[in-house]
């Protein structure tokens, strides 16, 4: 930057989790996130057209093909203009935006009904922007996107809106007033719907949204959760959808898990009835923005687009599907597992964490990736689904560099990894820690159900009734030393079943290491929890 600039300007939309959080279909949530991201878009190409206007970020460069959202929900930028100019050329390019948002809704239903969509969404979308002279002592970028943060985030901090009324609130958000009376295939019918809502539901009439997310529609979580079947058996999977798709979405029901898994010749198991979201955000990025002095001319934005297409790239790899990915921050629906369940979402998750590192922190070991997974039931509500992976990620980034998981499954039973003792204690999950590598050893072991004894491969042998076992016996394990555990899983785990491989053997040395680094009691919820999830991946759908 340099003194050829008069102004400075920020830009911020919103509410994006609200909008979100209002979601029942993959569908809408997908649909809701990506309407964001196409207002910043236009936005976005606006002042790019003009020379007068330099976005400091997002940096935007060749995006590949992608469903995703990439365009984030801030822009920050210099003009050559002084500030009333730069506020009216703004001002201006956001009611063109906004006709033009407003316009593509009510083109899928009628146009005549513009006038009223634009009546509704002008209070609720909260497109706020700010403009400040520009400072005098050439500043950093860093110091830039500090100066104008501080007041896009009072923006999002002060939101208001205009509520529905009565018989005339959508009955999908149950917050805006309807515009329309709509039929919801396999749900409801003459359903009053508000602007969004209805475009969440009905976007994929729209020939260029069509375009994005391809010939069917976002894949509906019974699609994402058997991943693993269309990846085994593409046509027999293909035709199993159309033979069931009615109204461009599908609606799977407990049946149609065991039919398809027999036409497409795949194991049907308890994971391809869910599906996992996982959402992530960098850690300590503000301090490192601070301190960040670019190399090469790559500014930090650059770095940050840079990880958006390794994230396109490596969700792709595991046969996800984006939902968006504005830098530092993405949300993912997820297939639990694939490969017979030797392939899952935690794999995906060190992937990213591992790519955040390459492309962002550099080395400087000063930013690093947390990531909250919650794996929920394919007819879990998508909201309630979508809130505790927001929880999850909230408990991951108190560690930093960190996973935090959760499995709900549909008896009721909650596995969370790493587990909260009754003293509150954790033991982190770091994507670097020996837990984390234990948690990684123990799936590839256990589900491969072989073991790397000194460069020998050993049949492992892990007793379907171990877990248990452990649960029973952990008031006493907690007592013993390392010595003494040795003597005791000799006389307790003597049958056949115990003696006939590695199995036993694994989890007692794996107990005995967790000793060494952390509390007994720690380690042994911690690996009762890793076992649960284990035997989740490794059962038999009954």
């Amino acid at each position: 930057m340099n003194n050829k600039y008069q102004s400075l300007f920020g830009f911020t939309i919103g509410p994006i989790v609200e909008v979100l959080m209002h979601s029942k279909k993959s569908r809408e949530l997908w649909c809701g996130s990506y309407f964001f991201s196409l207002y910043m878009k236009e936005l976005n190409d606006k002042l790019n057209a003009s020379v007068d206007y330099n976005i400091i970020t997002p940096f935007v460069g060749s995006i590949p093909k992608t469903r995703a959202g990439i365009y984030h929900d801030h822009i920050i930028g210099a003009s050559t203009k002084n500030k009333n100019d730069t506020y009216n050329v703004i001002e201006n390019f956001n009611k063109e935006v906004f006709e033009n948002i407003t316009k593509l809704i009510a083109d899928l239903k009628n146009p005549s009904t513009h006038g009223t969509i634009k009546n509704i969404l002008s209070d609720y979308l909260q497109t706020k922007f700010v403009v400040v002279g520009y400072p005098n002592n050439n500043p950093s970028d860093a110091q830039l996107i500090l100066t104008i943060d501080s007041y896009l985030l009072a923006f999002e901090s002060n939101r208001t809106f205009t509520l529905g009324e009565s018989k005339d609130t959508c009955q999908r958000c149950n917050t805006l007033p309807s515009f329309t009376t709509e039929d919801i295939p396999f749900e409801k019918m003459n359903v009053p719907l508000c602007p969004l809502c209805y475009f969440q539901l009905f976007h994929y009439k729209n020939n260029m949204l069509k375009s994005i997310i391809g010939p069917r529609n976002f894949p509906s979580t019974g699609e994402i959760s058997t991943t693993e079947m269309n990846i085994k058996n593409p046509l027999e999977y293909f035709s199993f959808l159309e033979e069931n798709q009615i109204n461009r979405e599908l609606e799977f029901e407990d049946k149609d898990f065991k039919k398809l898994a027999n036409q497409t010749s795949v194991k049907l198991k308890p994971y391809h009835k869910y599906m996992a979201i996982v959402n992530a955000d960098g850690d300590s990025l503000g301090r490192f923005a601070q301190n960040y002095s670019p190399t090469n001319n790559e500014t930090l934005s650059q770095r940050l687009f840079n990880f958006s297409l390794k994230v396109i790239e490596i969700t792709k790899k595991y046969y996800g599907e984006l939902i968006y990915c504005g830098g530092d921050d993405m949300l993912a629906f997820m297939p639990v597992a694939i490969n017979g369940g030797r392939t899952t979402v935690i794999d995906y998750a060190k992937e990213l964490s591992d790519a955040y590192a390459t492309e962002v922190d550099k080395g400087a070991n000063e930013t690093s990736l947390s990531v909250g997974i919650n794996i929920i039931y394919y007819k879990h509500p998508l909201s309630f689904g979508l809130q505790e992976a927001y929880e999850q990620e909230r408990r991951a980034k108190q560690f930093r560099n960190s996973l935090s998981l959760q499995l709900t499954q549909h008896s009721g039973q909650v596995t969370q990894v790493p587990p909260d003792d009754n003293k509150g204690k954790i033991i982190p999950l770091k994507f670097d820690s020996p837990a984390f590598n234990d948690f990684l050893e123990m799936m590839k072991n256990i589900l491969s159900d072989t073991i790397d004894n000194g460069g020998t491969i050993h049949q492992l042998s892990f007793p379907h009734g171990m877990l248990q076992e452990l649960i029973l016996v952990k008031p006493i394990l907690v007592n013993l030393s390392s010595p003494q555990i040795d003597h005791f899983f000799a006389n307790h785990f003597n049958e056949e079943i115990h003696r006939s491989g590695y199995g036993v053997n694994f989890i007692r040395d794996k107990i005995k290491n967790g000793y060494l680094h952390y509390g007994k009691v720690e380690v042994l919820e911690l690996i009762i929890q890793f076992l649960r999830f284990i035997e989740f991946l490794r059962g038999e759908d009954k």
